[in-house]
């Protein structure tokens, strides 16, 4: 609710409001697992994901759906924070595969599940959902689903 002339006081450029917007998701979002790390379960740290997705849901769908148009710093910046939530999640995940609770699957594999179901239904909103955002209303339901396809 700021006027495009005061928002360019402070952003030269488009680019830098996008990547000043995408440090902020990426620091909070940092700061909300960081506080999970030491309960440190997967489903924990999965919730916390979607609460913290929930929250910027609407400049989340833009970003994903745009992502092929952004400029390579700010694609890069988005690939350093999936990498460090794939790294974190994995390592959730680990004991849960050692004993057997859910598939042997590897990292990139296991990232790449959640992230296309989570895309998936945000791209999708309007069809899963008579509400939007959708992930305030069907976080359990996009976790579960998730837990299922991966469980053994």
């Amino acid at each position: 609710k700021v006027s495009h002339g005061t928002v360019f006081v402070h952003f030269a450029t488009r680019d830098e409001l996008v990547e000043a917007v995408i440090d902020n998701f990426g620091r909070r979002l940092s700061a909300e697992l960081n506080s999970k790390l030491n309960h440190k379960t997967l489903k924990d740290l999965l919730l916390t994901h979607l609460s913290v997705l929930a929250e910027f849901e609407d400049f989340y769908l833009r970003l994903i759906s745009e992502s092929q148009f952004l400029s390579p710093k700010i694609r890069s910046l988005l690939y350093s924070m999936n990498s460090a939530l794939s790294y974190k999640f994995f390592e959730a995940a680990k004991s849960n595969i050692k004993n057997h609770e859910i598939k042997k699957i590897d990292q990139v594999t296991f990232f790449a599940t959640w992230m296309a179901l989570l895309h998936h239904n945000i791209m999708n909103r309007d069809l899963f959902s008579e509400t939007t955002p959708i992930l305030k209303y069907k976080s359990d339901s996009i976790l579960n689903h998730f837990l299922l396809l991966i469980k053994t």
